[in-house]
């Protein structure tokens, strides 16, 4: 097989193949107005409600059956902050996480919210 280029390689190759399945679907969904801006709703006031002071929402894009949240944090500490505040939030919604940490330090929480 051909050599390939690591760095050609996108971030999907970095992440869980389930998340990585479920971008390419969210890449492709229509947008479902009245769901979507439900949950970009919900999904700001829930994150405003925790009162999360070291971590930013980057941004809410919701299609029809999925969601796809990021989230950026000052420290590692943020992103668990974050990450308990989440699950005792969301823990009965569907949903899969994925955190990366840029060459620059930057810590961010890609969440997909599966309807």
């Amino acid at each position: 097989s051909a050599i390939e280029d690591p760095n050609s390689a996108s971030n999907a190759m970095l992440m869980p193949n389930n998340v990585a399945q479920i971008e390419e679907k969210f890449q492709h969904e229509a947008y479902d107005t009245q769901w979507a801006v439900m949950v970009e709703s919900q999904t700001r006031e829930k994150f405003y409600a925790a009162d999360l002071n070291s971590s930013d929402i980057e941004s809410v894009d919701c299609r029809t059956s999925v969601c796809k949240i990021v989230v950026t944090h000052e420290n590692q500490d943020a992103e668990q902050t974050f990450k308990q505040a989440l699950l005792a939030e969301v823990g009965n919604t569907q949903g899969v996480l994925h955190s990366n940490t840029s060459d620059q330090g930057v810590i961010t929480t890609t969440l997909f919210r599966l309807r």
